[in-house]
């Protein structure tokens, strides 16, 4: 039997996910379709793909980043906030939509570094103007995803929709 599998890496908010439901109703209108959301950053994941899952008991919610590197099993990276988020208490932080956190995530290493559709130049400091904002080390679960996939036994008949946003490293992960 067909299965029908969106993945959603670098899910964010979710909106992604919501938006392909919308233009693939077969997907939506579909009770056996699996849905699984996969978002590092921790507080996003904790605090708002919870609600997604609640509303909708298709919705996997993985709070891990995904890489092409098998030997890696922990990633460091740099949360910078839109708001001052390490004050609020997590109940404070539930009542807060998604988009009110205006989180950003990555990392600052030299070179550059993209979020959002736009380009950031890093310099050897690592100087930037997303330095200047109220920032937060974090160290999250790293899943591979040609073995996650192998673990999801597809088969040839399966409609599968992947959507990646994982800041610069979708070319690395899809060649592998």
């Amino acid at each position: 039997k067909e299965r029908q599998i969106l993945i959603d890496i670098g899910a964010n908010c979710g909106d992604s996910y919501t938006k392909l439901l919308r233009e693939y109703p077969q997907y939506a209108e579909s009770a056996n379709t699996e849905i699984f959301l996969f978002e590092a950053n921790p507080i996003i994941s904790k605090h708002f793909l919870p609600k997604l899952s609640s509303k909708d008991p298709r919705v996997k919610v993985y709070p891990y980043a995904v890489s092409a590197n098998s030997t890696t099993s922990t990633m460091r990276f740099t949360i910078y906030y839109g708001k001052s988020m390490e004050h609020y208490k997590d109940q404070e932080i539930q009542q807060m939509t998604c988009h009110e956190n205006s989180i950003l995530t990555g990392s600052l290493d030299d070179g550059d570094y993209r979020h959002g559709g736009r380009f950031y130049n890093v310099t050897e400091g690592g100087e930037t103007k997303l330095r200047k904002r109220k920032s937060k080390n974090v160290v999250v679960k790293v899943v591979n995803l040609k073995e996650w996939l192998r673990d999801l036994n597809l088969d040839k008949s399966d409609s599968v929709i992947l959507k990646m946003d994982v800041e610069g490293s979708e070319f690395g992960i899809l060649q592998d």
